[in-house]
């Protein structure tokens, strides 16, 4: 029913995969670079857990 899947060149996928893996961090550092002073600092102070929950 399934037939597996038989790559002849390893090589371009790695490549491949790296590239998009690069791409999406730089992009993601690059936005957190141009990202301007009150923003950090409003994102820096946002709560993480709702304090009206019981924690256990």
């Amino acid at each position: 029913m399934f037939k597996r899947i038989i790559f002849d060149n390893w090589g371009e996928t790695i490549f491949l995969s790296f590239g998009v893996t690069l791409t999406i961090f730089t992009v993601a550092t690059i936005f957190a670079l141009r990202m301007k002073k009150e923003k950090r600092d409003h994102l820096a102070h946002l709560p993480l857990a709702d304090d009206t929950t019981d924690a256990q």
